[in-house]
């Protein structure tokens, strides 16, 4: 499967979204690609951080994690296919600093995910672009998936707030082929910095601190693991307590569903 990890603002943590869907692959035996098409290549650096120290700090075993990242520009659709033949998951980290290889991606792939902050998606994001290049794109590939979510959040995703609502009317009204699902946002966590700085995925990293720290990144861990659920289709949807399940917002060719 082909997953891209993209979109326009800066800053929403879509290489650390993507090394972290990479780990939980990886976790369950099965072989990860990263194609990172960033012009800063911080998956590559993430991964040499990895075999630098996380393999050492971390509760890893080398023999049974098989992630690989390489460095990918231009047009990659060819790449892309090569990769989902010998690896179970190939991870693309792109952004709109590398154009030509977001939307020759897009051909390809299966899903694409885009993290933002919620509270700028009106400015920053430019959902407006996003959603245009994804609706030309379902002529040329139909089966791709457009899903948008919150990253790095700063209000809990069971909050009845007003500008989630709004943020929502605002996706589906511009392109009924992007789901925006505001009840599960990945919230700000210091341990997901931490871990990132020693090439380790966020469940890998030993935790020594207090009850508070404990339970962030119990929270962190939660939260990231309904994400991966979405993307890799993992059965049961697990969601974290307090947060619900009330949009239907998961839409293919104009039509809602719901998970």
């Amino acid at each position: 499967m082909i997953t891209i990890i993209g979109g326009f603002a800066r800053e929403t943590g879509k290489t650390t979204i993507a090394v972290n869907l990479a780990v939980n692959r990886a976790q369950r035996k099965e072989s990860v690609a990263i194609l990172d098409c960033e012009p800063d290549n911080a998956a590559m650096d993430w991964l040499k951080m990895r075999h630098r120290f996380g393999f050492e700090i971390g509760s890893i075993y080398p023999d049974t994690y098989q992630i690989d990242v390489f460095a990918g520009s231009g047009d990659i659709a060819g790449t892309l296919n090569t990769l989902s033949q010998k690896y179970d998951h190939v991870l693309v980290d792109v952004s709109a600093r590398n154009m030509k290889a977001m939307l020759s991606a897009m051909q390809v792939a299966d899903k694409f995910y885009t993290p933002v902050h919620l509270d700028e998606i009106h400015g920053g994001m430019r959902i407006s672009d996003l959603a245009k290049m994804i609706t030309e794109n379902k002529a040329v590939n139909p089966k791709m998936g457009a899903y948008v979510f919150a990253n790095r959040s700063s209000f809990p995703g069971n909050a009845p707030n007003k500008e989630i609502a709004q943020t929502v009317s605002h996706v589906t009204y511009i392109s009924p082929y992007i789901c925006l699902q505001s009840d599960w946002p990945i919230m700000e966590h210091d341990i997901v910095k931490q871990s990132s700085c020693l090439g380790l995925g966020l469940d890998e990293i030993p935790i020594i601190c207090d009850d508070a720290g404990i339970c962030d990144a119990q929270d962190a861990w939660d939260e990231l693991g309904v994400l991966a659920n979405h993307v890799f289709g993992d059965a049961p949807y697990m969601y974290p307590k307090g947060y619900t399940m009330h949009h239907s917002l998961f839409q293919e060719d104009g039509e809602s569903m719901t998970v």
